[in-house]
């Protein structure tokens, strides 16, 4: 009875041990074969992790310091279009400040010629009255004589001038016809006709014939044309010469231009 039981207990035990090798052979091995592999794979899976964050550490390093730069150049950027902006807004202020002053300078020079032109209007308006009364004064007392002495006195009037202006009469009648025309308030006798015409004919060396023609506002004495020339001494002339002595007196009293 012993026995059997020791048998079976031998037989227990070397089944154990053929299980016990045959699990080490078969599976313990291999299991463990896996189990290096895994840990390898785990360790390599650990190791590329490892490359990955610290190329991932890397490319954000990298991420930052462009974005660092590329605020740096928003920066730059922001603050030359600023500058731009500035020098742009100074430009157009000074081109509208130009063309502001260019049209204040326009209307004040536009304002001053109309200011002149109205000047020049009641100017020229004022010496006609003047004159036009004066003319109706002096019609009123001048007498037929007052005529007739500045008639009379026409010879001395021409010898009397300057010798040049005496040879420029010469000439005027040496290039014209010899017909002079003369002008006077009032019809002249046959005596003061031959007076004038005596005195021409003198003057050019050559007869001249005198056509005469009345024009009343001359109020007295004699208008001339010899060719382009013309020798005035009637009223009207003096009148003409007071008015161009006023202008000159109005103008500078007035700031207007001569």
């Amino acid at each position: 009875m012993l026995e059997i039981v020791g048998v079976t207990i031998l037989l227990q035990i070397i089944n154990f041990l053929a299980l016990v090798y045959l699990m080490s052979r078969f599976l313990y091995k291999p299991l463990q074969a896996r189990i290096a592999e895994r840990a390898a794979e785990v360790e390599g899976m650990l190791d590329n992790a490892a490359k990955r964050e610290a190329e991932s550490y890397a490319l954000q390093r990298q991420i930052e310091r462009r974005l660092e730069e590329v605020e740096r150049e928003a920066e730059a950027l922001m603050k030359q279009a600023e500058e731009e902006a500035r020098k742009q807004t100074e430009a157009i202020l000074h081109s509208a400040q130009e063309k502001a002053e260019a049209l204040i300078a326009k209307a004040k020079q536009e304002a001053e010629q109309e200011r002149f032109e109205a000047l020049q209007e009641n100017y020229e308006k004022t010496l006609d009255t003047i004159i036009d009364l004066a003319s109706g004064v002096l019609r009123s007392v001048t007498t037929r004589q007052t005529h007739d002495d500045l008639v009379n006195s026409f010879a001395a009037y021409i010898w009397q001038r300057p010798p040049e202006e005496v040879n420029e009469y010469r000439r005027a009648l040496a290039e014209r016809d010899p017909t002079v025309f003369v002008y006077s308030p009032v019809p002249l006798t046959e005596g003061q006709m031959k007076v004038i015409r005596d005195t021409l004919s003198s003057l050019a060396d050559r007869h001249i014939e005198v056509e005469m023609q009345v024009n009343p506002a001359l109020i007295a004495g004699l208008r001339v044309r010899l060719g382009d020339r013309i020798v005035d001494n009637s009223l009207r002339k003096q009148l003409d010469l007071i008015r161009n002595e006023i202008g000159r007196e109005l103008r500078q009293r007035m700031g207007m231009p001569e």
